[in-house]
């Protein structure tokens, strides 16, 4: 099922900062999500990157060698990977893709965390990390090959 199928509920109950801090530090821990941030000036997404990938390890190296610089010219190394997953999204969930970006990209980096918030950067996320679509059509249709590879092979032993 892809994430973009979810719906928004409203929380039935009031949520703690410290409560909505580990629903946040719970998927950057699933994800692996690095505090390092990718900004690209092209088309400006902005997205945290995986921890010990290679988009952190170059924006790493370029704040060492450049620290003058702004933080977003460190930050802007690679393709996009929101641009890519966007691409890569099937044209029914274009839209809903493109809605989740929109409001990750207004979300107020304060201090401050609402319910909505950390829902939209949940579903942003894995959205754009998590592969379990991926993995879950693969499985799919390596079953449906074996079932049709046993059916092969079963008919030729019958004949």
């Amino acid at each position: 099922m892809s994430i973009l199928k979810t719906e928004y509920k409203e929380p039935t109950r009031p949520y703690s900062q410290k409560e909505l801090q580990s629903i946040q530090n719970k998927l950057y821990k699933d994800l692996y999500l690095s505090n390092v941030e990718a900004r690209h000036q092209n088309c400006g997404h902005k997205y945290l990157v995986k921890k010990n990938g290679r988009k952190e390890k170059d924006i790493l190296e370029n704040i060492s060698l450049n620290p003058d610089k702004y933080i977003i010219d460190n930050s802007d190394v690679g393709n996009c990977s929101v641009c890519w997953k966007l691409n890569k999204t099937p044209n029914k969930y274009k839209d809903k893709a493109t809605n989740i970006i929109y409001w990750y990209n207004r979300i107020n980096n304060d201090n401050y965390l609402s319910y909505f918030d950390i829902n939209v950067e949940n579903i942003y996320y894995k959205w754009l990390y998590d592969n379990n679509d991926k993995n879950n059509n693969d499985k799919n249709n390596n079953d449906k090959n074996n079932n049709d590879k046993n059916n092969n092979d079963k008919n030729n032993d019958e004949l």
